[in-house]
């Protein structure tokens, strides 16, 4: 999408695995090797720094901790020669004006600013290599992290004009056909999702 000019993305940084793994069975045993990385028609490795997003939404994994580029011996992310031009020209002038209207929303929607906040906890909580063997101890901290979340989500609500919960759901709500409902956190990114494909299709038309 991205190389071709054909649109963009958004969302998070992806994982970054970019290696292709063969199994070779020895006589005792077998041994894993890497033989091969994956290119982009640009030219770019999704090795090591995955793809990024031409508009990026809080992060609710660190790539630092979890993605490829947490390996220290993962291969390095590189280049090869291109097969195309650099992506087409429309969408390149469509980008800032598109994370411009996306930002002035991220700021008033309730949802997203609890995604915002949401994923600035998640940064801090997880920071730690951590975890105390003291029984004691360890209810304080699920305590503190239940009272921290139920805040999150009152927060969320009184931008809303909803009552305040006394507790937190811990569990998502059922539909009637069997699937969880939508938390906050996946309306935020769909609604925002959407909001941008709107704005992007308003611009192409506006141009033709």
């Amino acid at each position: 999408i991205q190389d071709y000019g054909r649109g963009i993305v958004v969302g998070e940084q992806s994982f970054g695995k970019g290696t292709v793994q063969t199994i070779v069975d020895l006589s005792h045993g077998q041994l894993k090797i890497t033989r091969a990385k994956f290119y982009r028609v640009s030219g770019d490795s999704t090795q090591h720094r995955g793809i990024i997003p031409d508009i990026a939404f809080p992060a609710l994994f660190d790539p630092e901790r979890i993605g490829e580029s947490a390996s220290p011996t993962a291969l390095p992310w590189d280049q090869v020669k291109a097969v195309l031009p650099p992506r087409g020209q429309l969408v390149e002038e469509t980008l800032e004006r598109l994370r411009n209207r996306h930002q002035q929303r991220a700021e008033t929607d309730a949802d997203f600013r609890y995604l915002t906040d949401y994923s600035a906890w998640l940064h801090r909580h997880d920071g730690s290599p951590t975890i105390s063997l003291n029984l004691s101890q360890r209810e304080q901290d699920r305590e503190e992290e239940r009272q921290t979340r139920l805040a999150m989500e009152n927060q969320r609500r009184e931008r809303l004009g909803l009552e305040p919960l006394t507790e937190l759901e811990e569990e998502p709500a059922v539909h009637t056909s069997g699937r969880a409902e939508p938390t906050p956190l996946d309306m935020a990114i769909l609604r925002e999702a959407g909001h941008i494909l709107i704005d992007f299709d308003q611009q192409l038309t506006s141009r033709r």
